[in-house]
């Protein structure tokens, strides 16, 4: 599909998927946060282009830890940040608070909820995406090209801090399978539908 000035592009937000990169190639209202637009409907029209970035479950989550322990603000350690994300139960007026980089136990949860989670408002409750193209992260910027009929020659790409190894314990992911199951098993069968490597 050739995409023009007046064509609408959507990244519907998933934490942890190159939202700030799609923002510098497609400008930052392309991205919507499911969380503050809970009504938040998609618009379903010729003129409008939506996508959802997905990525393998557990580098999704090693990201995102990644990301605070880099954050010299976060006085949390590596294995609390860990513990944090698997072992939460914040409601939705909490996950709000994640917003702020002030509070870092809140952001934690709400930069690791499943891609399922309602918070996120990404999927409907029978998991289909709201947004009507899912892109793997592993190979986003060649399906954007696809997608919306355009070259991309220099990627801005984020994030490039100080390398830092996540290591779960085996208690650690063993409950990161079972608090993701539903995310391992949808990325699987997304990846096999689409012909694609598994990266885990």
């Amino acid at each position: 599909m050739a995409i023009n000035n007046a064509m609408k592009i959507i990244n519907c937000h998933l934490p942890k998927t190159a939202t700030i990169t799609t923002q510098k190639m497609f400008g930052t209202e392309c991205v919507i946060y499911g969380h503050q637009t809970l009504n938040g409907a998609i618009p379903k029209r010729d003129d409008v282009v939506s996508f959802t970035i997905i990525r393998d479950p557990l580098e999704r989550f090693c990201s995102a830890v990644k990301m605070f322990v880099r954050n010299e603000d976060c006085k949390l350690s590596q294995s609390e940040i860990i513990d944090i994300a698997l072992d939460n139960d914040f409601n939705d007026s909490e996950l709000k608070k994640g917003r702020s980089a002030k509070n870092h136990r809140y952001s934690v949860a709400l930069h690791t909820l499943s891609m399922f989670h309602p918070h996120l408002n990404v999927f409907n409750e029978d998991k289909t995406p709201r947004a009507d193209n899912l892109i793997d992260f592993n190979n986003f910027v060649a399906e954007l090209e696809n997608l919306t009929d355009r070259k991309f020659t220099e990627i801005p790409h984020e994030n490039k801090g100080a390398e830092v190894d996540i290591i779960l314990t085996e208690s650690q992911l063993r409950l990161f399978n079972q608090r993701y199951h539903d995310d391992i098993i949808y990325y699987r069968k997304f990846l096999e539908q689409h012909n694609l490597v598994e990266s885990f």
